[in-house]
């Protein structure tokens, strides 16, 4: 009975390594070019939601807030409370 859990689990690792050995890396980021493209034709929308004032200060006011901790140098305090 153990020899035939061991076949099993030796055939189920080696159909697991030939799977994984003919598995080829897929490339997951977004091209270079696709990303070029979209800028260019998006780029005056984006800067129109950007300036809009309803988006514009509730994210430029806690950036502006984090860029002053920097500067006086509490910056490095922030920075674990962010990654949390």
């Amino acid at each position: 009975m153990n020899k035939l859990k061991d076949d099993f689990d030796n055939m189920c690792e080696n159909a697991l390594d030939d799977a994984k050995r003919r598995q080829t890396p897929a490339d997951t980021g977004i091209p270079t070019w696709f990303l070029a493209l979209f800028i260019f034709f998006s780029y005056e929308k984006i800067f129109r939601i950007l300036m809009n004032p309803w988006l514009f200060y509730p994210v430029f006011i806690p950036l502006l807030g984090i860029a002053v901790l920097f500067v006086i140098g509490l910056g490095p305090l922030i920075l674990p409370i962010m990654r949390s």
